[in-house]
């Protein structure tokens, strides 16, 4: 009966479509229609080849339809001399690769980037502010998603097409601009590793380097067109997912087959998981090396982890082993893979974050089991250190604890004075730059209590997630802390300026809104972003008596929407005059407000909605000043203002 149901059910689809099945080959044995992993997860895919995939496919013109995107988003179409010419592409940089990249939904033009695009730019392209240990390459991302984005067989057939263009687009490239295939490195993932060797062969075998990521298995078993050793001068092969989305056979001059080449560390048996993660190990061995392999006797011993040899070769990497050849087996360690229960944005589960101090860090932006762990590990009300400075103790600091009145008496708080409480942001401390330049600041202007909140016990982790779940408790600790405080000394909340950063700049406006939105001044510089979007607990209006945030890197690392009573968007809220960096744009918030305090300046003007803003087209009448001491209580608004790039910031 059930066999006689799915009949049925393929007979009305094939009804549907109005297009005849003729079957012309069975790439691979097995059942026609199987479950394959795709970045979306488990798709049952048809996997017979038929006159109507031949039909679907006439239909994708590589020629047009595929775009190359280096790492400045310049398009580079085939044949365009004069923008090529225009674009940053340097045919004398040491390496040119290109990304090759497999089936996904994703498109390079209409979403953020795939993991291997956006692993592999992190990665190679070096910048400025960067300090990565890889080379300075051109870096195109072959984008043939409208080839891609189809059902499987048809993305099959279209990725050999695709391969002929690219090769064509690279002989090009070659002529106009007098580059060399000796200095290209080709990288593919699943279809798009086979298409990388696809490329390399009609280019004679003459490209220096060509990676394949776990090429997929199905339809490829007896595919002429397949992967082979010869497509490069050095051909490396990883493999991650063997025998299910990733061929199980050697295929180039070098295979690793990590952990087995099945089921890698932290994946949990998740196939999908494993066909991926190869990506990431690439991009691991740009920028850090390691991965060392074992020479393997057999392609049973590197599948059996049964590999004794005292030869190794380092997998991966940004310079070709030439001359190497072998089977190698390489250890790894985990990348976490828990269950998920939240994903902060739509984009990448693994994104390069870069800490205070400008170092990348690759984190998770999907929430697990194992990050709720984690964050109730940390106790703010124990762990939370408050720092107590005044013009008395400008430099060194006096603790105030909960609950200690008679430490608290021998400090130099003075109720009768404005509290300025200053909260920092992810992988920050006391000692940050956020601190370090308000806290001068706030005492020069104006003879005030500054409480330093060292929350880095719950926002020193690298895990982000965590540090962002531990945003909510550490504001509900620093409230009570208030209250304690205002009930020891009699102090009240219409004398409190909140002041926070980044994840800081969200948890002000958790500990005003713990406090009843009493707080008479609450200031955001530069709310985070990442995790923010749909978050019920991020900065209101209604925090504090008045409420006011400062945007810098709008989109990015900070929150682009309207916020508070009033928004700023100094010089449209990105790519700050001095700066070079998303960064500095982020921390350069904390400057604009450090000078307000003692200097003022900075008036804006008002604007229609926050995207006039980001444009800088305002043209409302009225104007206000940004930060400064005193709160504007009644204000409200969105406004724009332009800034210099090194102090004095402000143009009056």
């Amino acid at each position: 009966m059930t066999f006689l149901v799915i009949v049925t059910i393929l007979s009305i689809v094939s009804s549907i479509s109005g297009l005849r099945e003729d079957v012309i080959s069975r790439p691979s044995p097995g059942p026609r229609y199987q479950y394959m992993s795709t970045p979306d997860g488990a798709e049952l895919v048809d996997s017979w080849l038929t006159s109507s995939h031949l039909m679907l496919a006439a239909r994708y013109n590589p020629a047009g339809d595929n775009r190359h995107n280096p790492t400045v988003s310049q398009p580079i179409p085939y044949g365009a001399d004069a923008i090529l010419q225009a674009s940053h592409f340097d045919p004398h940089k040491k390496t040119k690769q290109v990304v090759v990249r497999g089936r996904s939904r994703r498109s390079l033009l209409a979403t953020p980037l795939p993991a291997a695009a956006q692993l592999m730019t992190h990665a190679v392209c070096t910048q400025p502010v960067t300090y990565l240990t890889a080379e300075d390459v051109n870096l195109f991302l072959t984008d043939w998603s409208v080839g891609a984005l189809t059902s499987y067989m048809i993305a099959l057939i279209n990725s050999i097409r695709s391969a002929t263009h690219v090769a064509s687009y690279i002989e090009w490239l070659n002529s106009a601009s007098g580059a060399t295939l000796q200095n290209y490195h080709i990288v593919g993932h699943s279809l798009g590793g086979h298409q990388a060797g696809i490329i390399g062969r009609l280019l004679g075998g003459h490209v220096a380097y060509i990676t394949a990521l776990d090429p997929a298995l199905p339809g490829w078993i007896t595919n002429p067109t397949s992967f082979r050793r010869t497509d490069a001068v050095y051909t490396e092969v990883i493999h991650t997912d063997v025998g299910y989305s990733g061929i199980l056979l050697p295929a180039g001059d070098v295979d690793f087959y990590p952990n087995g080449g099945r089921n890698m560390p932290g994946c949990g048996g998740d196939n999908n998981c494993s066909h991926h993660r190869c990506v990431f190990y690439m991009a691991e061995s740009l920028m850090k090396g390691g991965f060392t392999g074992r020479r393997c006797d057999s392609l049973v011993s590197a599948l059996s982890s049964n590999c004794n040899s005292t030869e190794t070769l380092k997998m991966g990497g940004v310079v070709p082993k030439t001359g190497s050849s072998g089977i190698f087996y390489v250890t790894t360690n985990a990348l976490p893979h828990e269950t998920i229960i939240r994903k902060l944005d739509s984009g990448l589960r693994y994104q390069y974050m870069r800490g205070p101090d400008g170092t990348p860090h690759l984190v998770d932006l999907w929430g697990s089991v194992e990050d709720l762990a984690k964050a109730a590990r940390y106790t703010p009300d124990r762990q939370n250190v408050y720092h107590l400075f005044t013009r008395q103790n400008p430099t060194v600091s006096q603790p105030l604890l909960i609950g200690s009145e008679g430490l608290l008496g021998i400090t130099n708080y003075n109720p009768n004075r404005r509290t300025v409480v200053l909260v920092h942001g992810w992988l920050d401390s006391v000692t940050s730059d956020f601190n370090t330049v308000l806290v001068p600041a706030f005492l020069s202007a104006e003879d005030v209590n500054v409480i330093v909140v060292d929350w880095s016990a719950g926002a020193g982790t690298i895990n982000y997630f965590a540090a962002l779940a531990n945003t909510v408790p550490s504001g509900e600790s620093v409230a009570r802390f208030i209250t304690w405080l205002n009930g020891a000394t009699g102090a009240v909340s219409g004398m409190y300026h909140l002041v926070g950063h980044s994840l800081g700049g969200h948890q002000v406006g958790i500990i005003g809104r713990n406090l009843g939105g009493q707080i008479a001044y609450v200031t955001g510089l530069d709310p985070a972003f990442p995790g923010w979007a749909t978050n019920n607990d991020k900065f209101r209006p209604t925090d504090g008596v008045y409420t006011e945030v400062i945007h810098t890197n709008v989109g990015l690392l900070g929150y682009m929407a309207t916020l508070a009573d009033a928004d700023f968007y100094p010089n449209g809220g990105l790519n700050m005059p001095g700066c070079s960096s998303q960064e500095c744009d982020h921390l350069r918030s904390f400057y604009y407000m450090a000078e307000s305090l003692t200097s003022g300046g900075f008036t804006g003007q008002r604007c229609w909605s926050y995207l006039t803003a980001m444009t800088g087209n305002c043209y409302l009448w009225g104007t206000l000043r940004m930060g400064g001491l005193v709160p504007k209580t009644g204000q409200s608004g969105i406004f724009y203002l332009e800034t210099n790039a090194s102090p004095p910031f402000s143009r009056g």
